[in-house]
């Protein structure tokens, strides 16, 4: 991975308040990183953090918990795809927390159900899709 870092100032203008105003000036850093990912096209990004100590955070760990952070993301993304998650219908905090946990709840549940099922027929579990399983499940279901 390729680095290069500056500190930047950022000054806020802020509308006239008389007396009390003062001029607000954020301090930041900025790193460029080139991320050569096995399995990954190569890509350079530009982090942006308040973490202003280089040496407590070297912009090798900046990037890779960049990466770490994208890799999440993407599991994310892929997990709301695969428990068809992309528009909830619960418009209360509580009720939304409960929907969530419920998505996670089946999602372990078909999940142990795939674990067992290549346990017993000693095969691969990556070689059955968890959209795939859910749906044997209802056809199981229908017939039995």
């Amino acid at each position: 991975m390729l680095f290069s870092a500056f500190i930047a100032h950022w000054r806020l203008a802020q509308p006239d308040q008389g007396a009390h105003s003062r001029e607000r000036r954020w301090n930041f850093r900025l790193v460029r990183c080139r991320l050569n990912i096995p399995g990954f096209r190569s890509r350079e990004v530009i982090l942006v953090t308040t973490l202003l100590d280089s040496v407590q955070y070297p912009p090798s760990a900046l990037s890779q918990l960049y990466y770490r952070r994208w890799v999440m993301e993407l599991t994310l993304r892929n997990l709301k795809n695969t428990l068809q998650m992309e528009h909830l219908s619960c418009q209360s905090p509580e009720h939304l927390e409960r929907e969530i946990r419920m998505h996670f709840l089946i999602h372990n549940l078909v999940r142990r159900l795939m674990l067992e099922s290549a346990r017993r027929y000693r095969v691969l579990t990556a070689t059955g899709a968890l959209a795939d399983t859910g749906e044997n499940i209802v056809e199981y279901r229908r017939f039995n």
